[in-house]
């Protein structure tokens, strides 16, 4: 062996190989072409490496038979492998940059030139002796050994020049690592060859294939429970949907943690155990705080749902431990939702229909549901882009609210309806809890409004005595900067009076609300806009912000109406509170009366409005006519 040679910096850089191969095993990610440069870049490392380690040894044996062409070929390899390792590395930061078009052709050029120089260069040195090369007497001829180093240093210049263009594009994190490895190595190479050392040249070109796979390909697992991050089932979806490979999915919720909180370590510690008894090959991924999901592909696993179904069992003994309410969905991967890589929605959406406590196994009508969602959602998408105040899909329609003090129907409560060629008549509670959760309610809400407006001037111009239709907004719309003025828009624009429109919002639980809330009730109550509270009894009520609030009409649940008819103690709270809101001169409105027991009981409990199935079902705005008296 030379002198200014160990092997110890290539078997070191080999073991690292061999040990990134053995960790990308155990994990998930896209495998895109950068993906597949970083590879290419291990593999020109490794035969970089084994071709250095060739070469020593037979550079340490010349003169005993072995062909000087045999070594210079070899020694040739190693260079034009490493080299080649940071051509990719060019293009690497190209692809993470999206350099295209011109510049990334221009900079290609320019990185080809460098690369065919120094091959060229390293070529001709053997035949004109100013490089490597070994005479006829055996005697081994170094030569010029600058244009190595120099070739390094240009390219490495070319990647410091696009990460410092293209700055915008990158993370600053990753910008900041990448840049340091390089002046390590810039460093490195500097004082190896002040030493006359070439021991540590594979070290060099490896180092930044290690930060490319922490910075950017690193997939850490949660060591409490081994499970992969959510974003990795992507990849493991894409990649068995692309070999045809069908697997199992059991999705857990533990309903009672939030964000704050974790699944507690003892039944994370249980979790791990019970699907890693059961089944062989699992993988697990950490969806949020409180949400796993474990997957198995059915070729690893015989009789795939008797494994599930021993989980299950396992699964209630723990439960029997920790006493967590639950949600448990189990299924088969389904074309059409690996296609789409769309799981996670999926399973949320069907967790969000069970009830604590429950194992639910997916069904073929559960995914026609979701299916069915998603081209909702993708026409209320549709909807809210076309910004059409008149837009057909939405429809209006009303249900008559009875005045106790003068027998008449003079109000009503507008109500949304969506109308879609391919499903007919959308009921609310499919599409309503799907616009608020898409930010996408506004836009329908402000429709309702514009029809309701121009049903108002209709009945006004027929001179029907029409008081107001109110018409429901939720706290999320009221928190737009724009609603007051969106509602007095349109108001404005219909030209009717402001009196004849209220607006129906739902108490707040969150306290940096109300002010909010009090401020823009004001403003429009200034105009002569009537405020509804709705929803009176459901769930949490603060009586002091209600009362801070300035509404004019308080509307009691059905759940109430229901609770006042069960016993005198249920009736006596329920006409406790209709009395003090009177009182307070709010006017107290009763939804969901449905016969006359509902009717004769609500007016002896300070009713002044009433509203329910018993007057009328929900009815298109139009036909509202036929209950305003001249």
């Amino acid at each position: 062996m030379y002198a200014d040679y160990l092997p110890v910096g290539d078997i070191a850089v080999l073991a690292l190989c061999f040990l990134i191969f053995i960790l990308f095993l155990g994990t998930f990610v896209d495998r895109n072409i950068q993906y597949r440069q970083f590879w290419y870049g291990i593999g020109c490392i490794v035969l970089g490496s084994l071709a250095n380690l060739f070469y020593h040894q037979l550079l340490s044996e010349v003169g005993s038979g072995v062909p000087a062409a045999t070594i210079t070929v070899i020694r040739d390899i190693n260079c034009f492998l490493f080299q080649f390792t940071m051509v990719l590395h060019v293009d690497y930061i190209l692809r993470l940059v999206s350099v295209t078009g011109k510049e990334r052709t221009r900079i290609r050029a320019v990185v080809g030139t460098l690369f065919v120089a120094f091959v060229a260069l390293q070529i001709a040195g053997h035949f004109l002796h100013f490089g490597f090369y070994i005479d006829a007497s055996g005697n081994v001829h170094n030569g010029f050994r600058l244009s190595f180093a120099i070739t390094y240093i240009l390219l490495t210049f070319i990647i410091f020049y696009l990460l410092f263009k293209y700055r915008n594009r990158m993370i600053p994190q990753i910008t900041t690592g990448i840049v340091l490895t390089f002046i390590l190595c810039i460093y490195m190479m500097i004082l190896q060859g002040k030493h006359g050392q070439t021991s540590y040249t594979s070290t060099i070109f490896m180092l930044p294939t290690i930060g490319f796979m922490y910075l950017l390909h690193a997939n850490p697992f949660n060591l409490a429970t081994g499970s992969i991050s959510g974003d990795s089932l992507t990849f493991a979806v894409r990649d068995c949907f692309r070999n045809k490979e069908k697997f199992v999915l059991m999705y857990l919720d533990v309903v009672e943690m939030n964000s704050q909180q974790a699944i507690p370590e003892s039944m994370r510690f249980d979790i791990y155990r019970f699907y890693r008894s059961e089944i062989r090959k699992p993988m697990l991924f950490h969806l949020s705080a409180n949400r796993l999901l474990l997957m198995f592909r059915v070729k690893d696993n015989k009789d795939p749902w008797a494994r599930v179904e021993k989980v299950v069992d396992m699964f209630r003994t723990m439960y029997e431990r920790h006493r967590l309410d639950f949600k448990a969905v189990f299924m088969e991967s389904v074309d059409a939702i690996s296609r789409d890589n769309d799981y996670i929605e999926f399973l949320k959406f069907i967790a969000g229909k069970m009830n604590f406590n429950e194992f639910h196994y997916v069904k073929e009508e559960d995914i026609a549901d979701y299916q069915n969602q998603k081209k909702i959602l993708a026409e209320l998408e549709s909807i809210a882009e076309s910004g059409d105040l008149d837009d057909e899909r939405v429809l209006t329609f009303c249900q008559p609210v009875y005045n106790v003090e003068s027998g008449k129907y003079d109000t009503a409560e507008a109500l949304m309806r969506l109308k879609l060629t391919e499903f007919g008549l959308v009921p609310p509670y499919l599409f309503i809890p799907l616009a608020e959760k898409n930010n996408l309610i506004h836009s329908l809400s402000l429709i309702i409004l514009n029809k309701t407006c121009k049903a108002i001037k209709g009945f006004l111009d027929s001179g029907l005595p029409l008081k107001r239709i109110s018409v429901n907004f939720s706290i999320q719309e009221i928190r737009n900067e724009n609603f007051c003025s969106d509602v007095t828009g349109i108001i404005n624009r219909n030209g009717i009076p402001y009196e004849k429109i209220a607006i129906e919002i739902t108490e707040s639980r969150n306290e940096r609300d109300f002010d909010m809330v009090k401020e823009k009730i004001e403003q429009l109550k200034s105009y002569g806009i009537k405020f509804y509270l709705d929803d009176f009894g459901t769930g949490y009520s603060n009586f002091e912000r209600i009362m801070e609030l300035p509404f004019d009409i308080i509307k009691f649940d059905r759940s109430l109406v229901i609770q006042s008819g069960r016993n005198k103690a249920g009736e006596y709270m329920v006409d406790t509170f209709a009395s003090m809101f009177r009182k307070l001169d709010y006017r107290v409105l009763y939804e969901g009366i449905e016969d006359e027991n509902d009717e004769k009981r609500c007016i002896g409990m300070s009713a002044q409005y009433l509203q329910g199935f018993k007057y009328s079902r929900p009815i298109e705005i139009e036909e509202l006519r036929d209950f305003l008296e001249i």
